[in-house]
């Protein structure tokens, strides 16, 4: 997937996320320095904390060069506080809390590239897996990432969490809310090049296979897109 740098405001209000795989023991947030990278920033890095998982154990770090961040700011005559823009952001990354040692890096080299409100992550209600979506201009990834024998691993096959929509030009996922700890709601919508074609919403519901242990779709119902947020 190719992922396009972009300059645009971020106002940190809720971040959405995903990446590989890190272990720690026994589902504890712990780790040693020879298994996990730092969990010291440069010097020269700023960070943000975010999106606290629903246990206190986990939480979004966002690294940033406040430098930066500042002369970008500065082009701008009415640019708010506590704005980080994408070109300053140098990690995204899930750490354990309070020790801050990195569980997963997030989107890897591309972390600079994506305006923060194209990203999203929704955690379970037990805290033991999240769903994390990255949006392009016409697509997205979606990705759950599940706590199994002390790390998290991907718990789902690739375009297992969408539904194929005939002649759709643009095609996005995003994780809505966990429904229980292994049902996860999503919101998908479609948009054509025939202008004359409306967009279509559909409400997806994602299930973990008992046999597989991967999640995949087990329903599917269109739907106006305001309903999303009254179900």
């Amino acid at each position: 997937m190719r992922l396009a740098a972009t300059r645009s405001l971020i106002v940190m209000t809720s971040v959405y996320l995903v990446g590989g795989s890190s272990t720690f023991p026994q589902d504890k947030p712990q780790a040693t320095a020879a298994e996990s990278p730092s969990n010291t920033p440069e010097p020269s890095l700023a960070e943000k904390i975010r999106d606290r998982s629903p246990d206190g154990r986990f939480a979004v770090r966002i690294l940033y060069d406040a430098k930066t961040n500042q002369k970008i700011a500065a082009e701008y005559q009415d640019a708010p506080a506590g704005v980080i823009y994408s070109e300053a952001v140098h990690a995204i990354e899930v750490v354990t809390m309070p020790n801050k040692d990195v569980v997963v890096k997030l989107l890897g080299e591309y972390a600079g590239g994506f305006s923060l409100d194209n990203i999203a992550i929704v955690w379970s209600p037990n805290s033991k897996a999240f769903a994390f979506c990255a949006e392009e201009n016409r697509a997205s990834n979606l990705t759950i990432e599940e706590l199994r024998g002390g790390k998290f691993v991907v718990a789902n096959d690739p375009d297992e969490l969408s539904v194929d929509v005939k002649d759709a030009f643009i095609l996005k996922v995003r994780p809505v809310r966990w429904l229980k700890p292994d049902v996860l709601l999503l919101e998908e919508r479609a948009a054509f090049r025939d202008v004359d074609q409306p967009a279509q919403t559909f409400q997806l519901t994602a299930a973990k296979d008992a046999k597989t242990g991967k999640y995949k779709i087990v329903s599917k119902k269109r739907y106006k897109a305001n309903q999303v947020n009254e179900k």
